[in-house]
């Protein structure tokens, strides 16, 4: 399987490919990347030499002699992965290098966190989870942070935090200051497409557009593993497109008819209850009655049928422009609640296909999934592992 690294840095390429196959020789490397030899030989040079990779001789098959391979140097240090989620729930991952976790905690915070509050509360999170590690193991070299807010990642800045009012807050620095390693922050979307990069290789090929349905809505687009980002390096706010479907329906970010007030987990709740101009906290308290509405919908409820109606047909729709627009290779819908899929999946599949150009109809490779949370500290590891190995001075930890 030959990846294209054109969106990637070739040393990260190189670094993902032997984490994969755990055990690689040089020849293989140059087929599995796609890279030269020279390139691969210089690459692999300068990690051996750094004590991120190392060489191993596997025994040879009959006589021949010992098969030199490359594989991750694991424990050559640790790294951490922290998300905040809508709930106010702050889950804390510290694994090696190969992603193997280590240690990891659930932290219920309390609301309305912002600015000083929120770093040093997400700081001592990660100090507790920490204490857990075995003695022997080294301290996290870095820590990779996702939010469920608006992000601009490049820049270290958090925008927006539901329900908090929106403002610049330089969250990266912040944390850096408080715990005196280098941190790295995202949208929560971008965080969970690199875990599943990181988990499944075939996820990494191609264009590909991955959704999370949710409390709102979240998109993220990867090509070839990497997370695509805009001309401000700002995630895409997919939830705050418009649609007819939702129109004259207030949304918490202050506007009106916005995609994620008809088609998310908050958004069912919320047109249930009939709520006026919501804030973010009262959307998150209706969406605890998300499964006594989808009750009512399996016995045959009109209103609430209707609603999940509803939502599969507003985010088909808006799914189909995406890929009219995009031509991606493979669409991929991660949904928080199961009843979602059930309810309002046939709807959705249904819209996307009537409403894709005739040429891509057919056989498009749409998936709906269950999310699981238990996979997300990956794409947070997966984000402290990119922006360590692409940047300058690679990390010496010989």
């Amino acid at each position: 399987m030959v990846v294209s690294s054109s969106a990637v840095n070739s040393r990260l390429h190189v670094l993902n490919c032997i984490r994969r196959h755990k055990a690689i020789s040089r020849v293989e490397l140059v087929t599995e990347s796609g890279l030269s030899a020279g390139s691969i030989s210089n690459i692999t040079r300068e990690l051996v030499d750094h004590g991120i990779v190392r060489e191993i001789r596997e025994p040879a098959e009959g006589r021949g002699r010992p098969r030199l391979a490359l594989s991750i140097n694991s424990e050559a240090a640790t790294m951490a992965g922290m998300l905040l989620y809508p709930s106010g729930c702050l889950h804390v991952q510290i694994t090696n290098l190969m992603g193997d976790v280590l240690a990891e905690a659930d932290y219920p915070l309390p609301p309305a966190l912002a600015g000083g509050a929120l770093a040093d509360t997400l700081a001592e999170c990660l100090r507790s989870t920490v204490a857990n590690l075995r003695w022997d193991l080294p301290r996290p070299h870095a820590a990779g942070v996702g939010f469920f807010g608006t992000v601009q990642a490049a820049a270290g800045i958090l925008h927006w935090l539901p329900p908090a009012i929106p403002q610049a807050v330089p969250i990266q620095d912040m944390l850096e200051r408080r715990l005196g390693i280098p941190v790295f922050i995202d949208n929560q979307a971008n965080v969970i497409a690199r875990a599943e990069c990181w988990r499944t290789p075939e996820e990494g090929i191609g264009l590909r557009h991955f959704l999370q349905v949710g409390l709102d809505l979240s998109l993220a687009t990867t090509r070839d593993g990497a997370v695509l980002m805009g001309g401000r390096g700002v995630n895409p706010e997919f939830g705050h497109m418009k649609t007819s479907l939702a129109e004259g329906l207030p949304c918490w970010c202050g506007g009106s008819g916005c995609l994620g007030t008809v088609a998310s987990v908050g958004g069912i709740a919320l047109r249930d209850a009939a709520m006026a101009a919501p804030s973010h906290d009262e959307v998150h308290a209706l969406a605890a009655h998300f499964p006594e509405i989808a009750q009512r919908a399996r016995a045959g409820e009109n209103k609430a049928r209707a609603l999940f109606e509803d939502a599969g047909t507003a985010l088909g729709l808006s799914l189909a422009n995406l890929v009219n627009l995009s031509n991606p290779d493979a669409v991929r819908v991660i949904v928080e609640e199961p009843a979602w899929i059930e309810l309002a999946g046939p709807a959705l599949t249904h819209a996307f296909s009537q409403n894709l150009l005739s040429f891509l109809s057919e056989d498009f490779p749409l998936t709906l999934s269950q999310d699981d949370r238990s996979t997300h500290g990956l794409g947070a590891i997966a984000l402290v592992a990119e922006r360590l190995f692409q940047d300058e001075p690679l990390p010496h930890w010989n």
